[in-house]
């Protein structure tokens, strides 16, 4: 082979490799977790979606505002404040817990979160990845008819329902 033919794979190979310990590097930096309790539900169950994020001591991560819909189908019933822990290494940990609950069976597509990330003046977006939940419609029994839950009960008259005819009588 021709020597800059080597040379250029050579220098090739040298920047492929800078950039993957590069992108590996940075990608250490923030580790971001969200976990659904379970992918299958009822209609109307509630689901508890956690999201955690892992960062450096020194770095800012801004949490989204979500509203009270995560989509069009998965609504949000309730939010934790964000939380925090202290770890090993000057890294701090992040917690917010959702409790989603959807009303439309079907497979439910869960975007990504995406957060701000802000260290020493640099500013990023940071997505987590996608989730989807299963929800399932209630069976019916379709084999009985349609009837009431208890039969109708008499209940007995008391003396307070009376005593107003009863003066009534009287008086007349």
């Amino acid at each position: 082979m021709d020597k800059k033919v080597v040379k250029k794979i050579a220098s090739l190979f040298a920047l492929f490799a800078l950039a993957l310990i590069s992108q590996n590097m940075f990608s250490q930096l923030v580790t971001i977790s969200v976990e659904l309790d379970t992918n299958r539900m009822l209609i109307g169950d509630q689901v508890n979606m956690q999201i955690e994020v892992i960062k450096p001591g020194d770095a800012s991560v801004i949490f989204p505002a979500f509203e009270e819909n995560l989509t069009d189908e998965i609504e949000i019933v309730e939010q934790s404040a964000v939380d925090s822990a202290e770890l090993e290494e000057n890294k701090t940990a992040l917690y917010q817990n959702l409790t989603i609950t959807a009303f439309d069976s079907g497979l439910l597509y869960i975007p990504p979160v995406n957060f701000l990330y802000i260290t020493n003046g640099f500013t990023d977006t940071i997505s987590s990845s996608p989730n989807y939940l299963e929800v399932f419609p209630v069976k019916i029994d379709t084999t009985g008819t349609i009837r009431d839950i208890k039969g109708l009960y008499r209940t007995p008259y008391s003396f307070g329902e009376v005593y107003p005819y009863i003066l009534a009588l009287v008086f007349i």
